[in-house]
């Protein structure tokens, strides 16, 4: 099991893939349907690739996972391309 620092929200994607977001670590955690981590995307800071205190998260009918990056004020679109 992966340790999560204050996992505030989920949210699974059209294949399955489960996203949190965790507001104390700066990143949001991917993790497959059998509870294997997948990746972790983020890191505490203000820069463009930081995430800052993140509150929610969500995967959006095309797979795009956006994060409500609180603590700099904008939503984030995670991208994989």
């Amino acid at each position: 099991a992966a340790d999560l620092h204050y996992p505030y929200d989920l949210a699974v994607s059209p294949e399955g893939t489960w996203w949190v977001a965790e507001y104390g670590a700066g990143r949001v955690t991917a993790f497959s349907a059998e509870g294997q981590v997948l990746g972790r995307y983020g890191q505490t800071g203000e820069n463009a690739a930081d995430l800052n205190t993140p509150w929610s998260v969500t995967v959006d009918r095309h797979g795009r996972v956006l994060v409500a990056d609180t603590g700099n004020r904008r939503i984030v679109t995670l991208d994989f391309g």
